[in-house]
């Protein structure tokens, strides 16, 4: 059996018209990771300007007369997302085997599964496996961005590393000992009695080497209890907050207030397949979409420090005033 160009160019040009969110299912896909837990944020041209308040307290016992209680603080982050691209060339006369192998295995005739498809869903798995590496371990680097992998969004281990070091939009810094399996315990306890009261409500996000880490110390420690359940490990040990594993390296821990994280898209530049192109032997595919990933507000995100010189809080007196003005810290020397 053979095919022709010509032919998989016209067969692919009508799947993509009849099936016009196909590059949306990609892109937004829920087993991306982070998707299962960020708030989509749609705005148009790729800025997403963010104000917060921070009011002081205003009630107060009645007496007939005005008596002026509380200010209020507001604050502003701008968020941006970065247009994305794929450009993908393919030979149909390669993809003929795999396509063959796969009607056969499945029992399938060639109008229940056309090449397209087959085409399709190939690339589908492997923007998703992508999105899923960028969303984590991504860093946005805007002279370098085009023409390779890695540098074309903020990942959460790129925004978390900011944060921390950031002075106009600083997380809140919960110093910790590096964790190993010996302390693993008290590192996560540690963690938890250091979120301010108001905010230790969860759910934690935890990298896997980490939460393996956990899990058998966890086991090692309670697993001859007459009531232990390894679904136990799955929750930290004094607030009982579900613990959310993320495929990123390292130590890394952190919570924050629901809605907070972001995944941010462009309502007018919606995720699509602009092109298909003949040239020689191949086909080429275009394919462009907006995305980034942000927190809206970073004073709210709570993290796992492990710099040996880190303290606990902002960073900042005056921050750690206005933003967590019940909360005991250590002075800050500027």
């Amino acid at each position: 059996m053979s095919i022709k160009l010509d032919q998989v160019q016209e067969e692919l040009g009508t799947y993509i018209q009849e099936n016009p969110n196909l590059l949306s299912s990609m892109v937004y896909e829920a087993e991306i990771t982070v998707n299962k837990y960020a708030q989509t944020l749609t705005k148009i041209n790729g800025e997403y300007p963010m104000v917060h308040s921070l009011m002081s307290h205003v009630v107060q016992g009645f007496k007939s007369e005005w008596q002026e209680l509380g200010e209020a603080n507001f604050r502003a982050k701008l968020l941006k997302s970065f247009k994305q691209k794929v450009n993908f060339s393919f030979k149909p006369s390669d993809m003929l085997g795999t396509w063959l192998a796969k009607l056969y295995t499945e029992g399938k005739d060639a109008k229940d599964h056309q090449i397209s498809e087959h085409i399709t869903d190939d690339l589908k798995k492997q923007v998703i496996i992508d999105l899923e590496i960028l969303s984590m371990e991504g860093e946005r680097d805007d002279a370098n961005a085009d023409g390779e992998f890695g540098k074309s969004l903020n990942g959460l281990l790129t925004l978390l590393k900011k944060g921390l070091l950031s002075a106009t939009d600083p997380m809140f810094s919960i110093p910790l000992e590096v964790a190993v399996l010996a302390n693993i315990l008290d590192v996560v306890e540690e963690f938890e009695t250091g979120i301010p009261l108001r905010y230790a409500k969860g759910p934690v996000f935890m990298s896997r080497p980490m939460a393996l880490l956990y899990k058998k110390a966890w086991r090692d420690t309670y697993g001859d209890n007459t009531d232990f359940s390894a679904n136990s490990a799955g929750r930290t040990p004094l607030l009982d907050l579900e613990i959310i594993v993320l495929p990123i390296p390292g130590n890394v821990i952190f919570t924050t207030v629901d809605g907070n994280l972001k995944r941010l898209i462009d309502i007018i530049d919606k995720p699509e397949i602009t092109d298909i192109q003949k040239q020689d032997y191949v086909l080429k595919l275009f394919m462009e979409f907006t995305l980034n990933y942000d927190f809206a507000i970073n004073q709210l995100v709570f993290v796992g420090n492990f710099d040996g010189d880190a303290v606990r809080g902002l960073g900042n007196n005056e921050l750690n005033k206005i933003y967590f003005p019940q909360e005991v810290f250590e002075p800050v020397t500027p």
